[in-house]
């Protein structure tokens, strides 16, 4: 004033968790604000707190071209996208299309991997697409070229029923559909048979 001299104060430096949210100018102070502490659940930090800026949190999303979340990798894996490829980083089997995670990358199929992975439709065996042996009986099945047997029978594989020595098959075993056996035809006192019984007709 015209009796006495400016006072200068040091600028309040923003540090530690606070940001300048309004900056100096000459004659006031810089406003500093504390940074906004973590994001909110199913969400992350795209952007941490900074000197002039607060933490950016953004909604997790499986599509957005980086590894956000609990993803394992980019845009895959944890518990809300989809399984992550063959070489793909992982921290746990459920993170893997193959559900093998070893060394922390998924590893590709194997028919000897103690899963069901890949095109197999059984543990470590399916079609011949799935490079595996075919499946054993009792093995659920969709298609009967996925069994060792070539029957799958209400979705399991399964083996053609035997008739016993007093039976004859009345119904021929297929890939979808079990044998049907038929008690064989007792002759009367008084007939004989004119036609021997075989493995699938009766006796006449």
């Amino acid at each position: 004033t015209a009796t006495s001299d400016r006072v200068c104060t040091a600028l309040t430096v923003c540090a530690g968790d606070k940001w300048e949210d309004v900056a100096a100018t000459a004659t006031t102070d810089r406003n500093c604000r504390a940074c906004s502490v973590g994001c909110p659940t199913d969400f992350f930090e795209a952007v941490p707190c900074s000197a002039f800026a607060d933490r950016v949190c953004r909604a997790v999303s499986c599509d957005d071209g980086s590894q956000t979340g609990e993803e394992s990798d980019v845009d895959c894996g944890g518990p809300d996208c989809e399984p992550c490829g063959d070489g793909l980083a992982c921290a746990a089997d459920g993170d893997c299309a193959s559900k093998v995670c070893t060394g922390g990358a998924c590893a590709a199929p194997t028919c000897s991997d103690g899963v069901r992975n890949g095109a197999e439709t059984g543990v470590d065996c399916g079609p011949s697409a799935s490079g595996c042996d075919l499946c054993a009986i009792g093995v659920g099945c969709t298609a009967a070229d996925q069994c060792a047997t070539g029957t799958c029978i209400t979705e399991v594989c399964a083996a053609c029923v035997a008739c016993g020595a007093d039976e004859f098959e009345s119904l021929a075993c297929t890939a979808n559909h079990n044998a049907e056996c038929s008690p064989l035809t007792a002759c009367g006192a008084l007939e004989y048979a004119s036609a021997a019984p075989t493995a699938t007709s009766d006796r006449v």
